[in-house]
């Protein structure tokens, strides 16, 4: 018989995958196979271990284990011989093909995570880097911040900040090393992803309002009345919400679909003064992180099938095709 492999996360969509693999506990090994070592199943669990000072720290470690689970099962030869067996379409037996479908699985995930384990060891352990890296945190209220970004000169940061109470999302700057923060925003509504302007005057971010939907933003940096530019046509599970000002500041460069009635979206230059909607690259089903270049001539993105099959584009910032930089 035939063996189809079993991925240990599953999603309807990338987003919900992404999820399961930062949150859920996938099932034990056991459950599907009985006969299954137990050592491998622990093997298994610790490489899918949540918290990373628990898995593998070193491939050094992980290929220890793995030495003395070959060592210690006495059927780990005919197992990789059935593996190989399954990966080449050859048939099998029903328990042989069990036993191949969680070691290539293991195997699999542990050389993935065994590598990602040596670079964090690595990294964390190397003396130039503990030389190097001075950590200062920017800010020191408590409560959830994401989004940060520097001003064009470096002096000021905005970022979004749930506050202390931890209960809504706005925009606040904060001058770098001195000072307490200034809060934009003070609708009940969440917002984030605020963008600076190139002369630093004004930053531009989203808002999504449960009644009146999802729109785009500009506020004066140093306060005062906000102005609203378009709607936002987003979906909750799109992960394409960044934006960056286009180099004359006559426009924000934004991932959105050019009318409601669009399928996906594009790239597109949206003017800040009438909300128009130019789209620069072709629509596909994942866009994310349009920035311009330093010349203000080009834009580069991540396109693909989804948030984890991607790669990197670049195109001219007054249209044209877009140039694929990898394919991996």
């Amino acid at each position: 018989m035939r063996c189809a492999l079993t991925l240990p996360f599953r999603g309807d969509t990338s987003a919900a995958l992404f999820n399961s693999i930062l949150n859920k506990i996938p099932p034990s090994a056991l459950r599907s196979n009985p006969d299954l070592p137990a050592e491998l199943d622990r093997i298994i669990n610790k490489a899918l271990e949540k918290d990373r000072e628990v898995r593998y720290q070193s491939a050094a470690e992980l290929r220890a284990d793995l030495r003395r689970l070959k060592r210690d099962t006495t059927s780990s030869r005919s197992a990789i011989t059935s593996a190989m067996q399954v990966a080449e379409g050859l048939p099998v037996t029903a328990k042989k093909s069990q036993w191949a479908l969680w070691a290539g699985l293991a195997i699999v995930i542990l050389i993935i995570v065994g590598l990602g384990g040596a670079w964090f060891y690595f990294s964390r352990n190397s003396k130039i880097a503990q030389q190097d890296i001075n950590v200062v945190p920017f800010t020191s209220s408590p409560g959830q911040k994401f989004d940060p970004v520097f001003s064009p000169d470096g002096n000021e940061l905005a970022y979004t900040w749930k506050g202390e109470r931890d209960d809504n999302d706005d925009i606040y700057v904060k001058l770098i090393g001195a000072g307490a923060p200034l809060r934009l925003t003070a609708s009940p509504a969440p917002e984030y992803c605020p963008a600076w302007s190139t002369d630093g005057r004004y930053i531009a971010f989203i808002r999504d309002a449960p009644s009146a939907g999802s729109a785009y933003y500009v506020i004066p940096s140093l306060g005062g009345a906000e102005r609203k530019i378009a709607e936002a046509v987003i979906e909750e599970y799109e992960h394409v919400r960044c934006m960056r000002w286009s180099g004359d500041g006559k426009n924000l460069i934004v991932v959105n679909r050019v009318s409601p009635d669009d399928t996906q979206p594009s790239v597109v230059l949206l003017s800040v003064e009438d909300g128009h909607r130019k789209a620069l690259s072709p629509p596909n089903p994942y866009l994310a992180y349009p920035t311009p270049s330093p010349d203000g001539t080009m834009v580069a993105y991540a396109a693909g099938a989804g948030f984890l099959a991607a790669d990197l584009y670049v195109m001219p910032i007054t249209g044209g095709q877009p140039r694929r930089l990898t394919s991996d």
